[in-house]
């Protein structure tokens, strides 16, 4: 992403580096990729975290609430692996 305080910052060519980047990732599809990754693992995360909060009330009670991190740090320390 090109913000203001990169193109205050960076160098003309640091710039045209970064902007090149990103127009290789539209060219590539990978914001679709990216999209359509996200759908395949979003809806199977949502159940495992309903499922593993309520044990403890579910996420309307303070302590379903507050399983909620850890859930979350599990499930992306598993996914991580199969992301990159």
């Amino acid at each position: 992403m090109l913000w203001d305080t990169m193109v205050s910052e960076f160098t003309p060519r640091e710039v045209t580096v970064v902007i090149g980047h990103e127009l290789g990732h539209l060219a590539h599809k990978h914001i679709w990729k990216d999209i359509g990754w996200y759908a395949l693992f979003a809806f199977p995360g949502l159940f495992l975290i309903a499922r593993l909060t309520r044990r403890r009330g579910g996420m309307a009670q303070p302590g379903g609430s507050a399983a909620l991190p850890f859930v979350l740090v599990v499930l992306t320390l598993v996914s991580q692996p199969i992301q990159t």
